[in-house]
Formats: C-alpha cells, sequence, structure tokens
C-alpha cells in the first residue's frame, strides 16, 4: 500500500482535452498527500511553464526540523533562501539568510502546522527565483502563529524546472496529511 496519494486529475484532465491555453493559468500540474509519515514528499514531475505557483499545507513534522523545496534533483549547493518571520510576543522580525544551501528553506525549524504559497518564475535562461508568503501554526488558541515571507533562488540557467521535491533538512519526519499543489502558468 502507498503512503502517498494524488488528487482527482479533472484540471489536468480539462487541459489535455481542451488544451491547456483554453484553460485560464494557473492551472493544476501535479499534486500528492502523504498516507503515512515521511522524510520527503514523492518527488513530482511537472509540464514546462514559465511561471509556477505551489501550494504546501504541512499537517505537522515528529520533531522540530526546517522543510526544504528541491528542483530537478539537484542536491548541490545551489541555492540561496532568506525567510523573515516574526515570533509571538515580539515586535521584532527575525532574519534568516542562508547562501549557497541544498534548497530554499521554507521558513524557520517547526513541529506544528505551515501553509505556503510560492510562487517561482521558470524560465529556462534566468535562475529560478521564488517569492511566498506562510504560516506556522500552535495548535492553540490562545498561542499567536508565526508569519513567514518567503524568498529563494535555484542558480540554474540552463533548464526549466520540471520536478520538484520537499523534504526535510533533519531527520524527523512530515506527518500524515500533508499535502502539495503544482500550478503553472504562462
Amino acid at each position: 500500500m502507498s503512503s502517498v496519494t494524488f488528487p482527482p486529475q479533472f484540471p489536468q484532465t480539462l487541459g489535455t482535452n481542451y488544451g491547456y491555453d483554453n484553460v485560464v493559468p494557473p492551472f493544476y500540474l501535479n499534486g500528492a498527500q502523504i498516507t503515512a509519515n515521511l522524510a520527503a514528499f514523492p518527488s513530482l514531475p511537472i509540464a514546462l511553464y514559465n511561471t509556477l505557483e505551489i501550494r504546501l499545507w504541512i499537517a505537522g513534522l515528529s520533531g522540530s526540523d526546517t522543510v526544504l523545496i528541491q528542483f530537478n534533483g539537484d542536491t548541490g549547493n545551489n541555492y540561496w533562501s532568506r525567510n523573515v518571520s516574526m515570533t509571538a510576543a515580539s515586535a521584532l522580525n527575525t532574519n534568516v539568510e542562508v547562501p549557497s544551501t541544498s534548497g530554499i528553506n521554507l521558513g524557520i525549524a517547526l513541529t506544528k502546522g505551515m501553509f505556503v504559497r510560492l510562487f517561482v518564475g521558470n524560465f529556462a535562461t534566468q535562475p529560478k527565483t521564488v517569492s511566498g508568503v506562510g504560516s506556522i501554526g500552535t495548535g492553540a488558541a490562545g498561542t499567536i502563529g508565526v508569519p513567514l515571507q518567503i524568498a529563494g533562488e535555484w542558480e540554474n540557467t540552463t533548464a526549466q524546472i520540471s520536478s520538484v521535491l520537499v523534504k526535510l533538512a533533519g531527520a524527523n519526519t512530515i506527518l500524515t496529511g500533508s499535502s502539495i499543489q503544482i500550478f503553472g502558468g504562462v
């Protein structure tokens, strides 16, 4: 039995049946929902489009860890990321910069749920710039969560993104029910 389910392909079928240019972008390219605790989502292949939108919902983690995103199976230090967050009970922003790393960090270390929405420029001859917003939950109505601003880049100027992998930086697992959806546009 698989530990991943793939959502119905209705939007993908629309594009196939009526032409992708006839479906108002962004339209669904691929996605998955994990059905058992895993260290990473499966690597998801996608069609080549100049802009991508990635929606990621993490139900929680088995221990404190950082979520990373990688493109086209590139695990080298070909990425940078910058995250700005405001922790509870603080009026000060926290700025975390990570140069020359093996993936784009999606926020700060967490254990609770997180939702992130990323926008990606995906032109073959340009670095792949990522911009996003998100929030980390607390699991308690009396405790304020953490808002996130995310920026990063994959320093590849020879290929468009054709696969997306979301994984953890450490040895923990992503909890059951977490999901990812990838959309593309012109």
